[in-house]
């Protein structure tokens, strides 16, 4: 079954999908138009973000996602290729220390 509608998203422009609302952020990342996404459903809030850079084309775009990030997030899902390098513990841009959880 094809959908024949198409729905445009632009960045940091919430839209309405039945019980979700749906905030994406534009990132810098080697795809094109790559976006994180915040969904919002029955007062909660998942921010999700693919693996993103700050080193390519559009690197100011992680220094405005850090300097005004989503606020009261519930859950923080995010990917990334470089999770296997380096140590075991992760430092933020803000001094901020994790230990890395187990990868699968």
């Amino acid at each position: 079954m094809v959908c024949s509608k198409t729905l445009q998203i632009y960045d940091g422009m919430s839209i309405s999908l039945g019980p979700f609302i749906i905030t994406p952020y534009l990132v810098d990342h080697s795809a094109y138009d790559a976006y994180a996404i915040q969904i919002e459903a029955d007062g909660k809030k998942l921010f999700y973000s693919g693996d993103f850079r700050g080193h390519g084309r559009k690197r100011k775009l992680l220094d405005r996602l850090v300097a005004h990030p989503p606020v009261k997030i519930d859950t923080l899902l995010m990917e990334g290729t470089t999770l296997s390098r380096g140590s075991d513990v992760i430092q933020t841009i803000n001094g901020h220390r994790f230990r890395k959880s187990r990868l699968f």
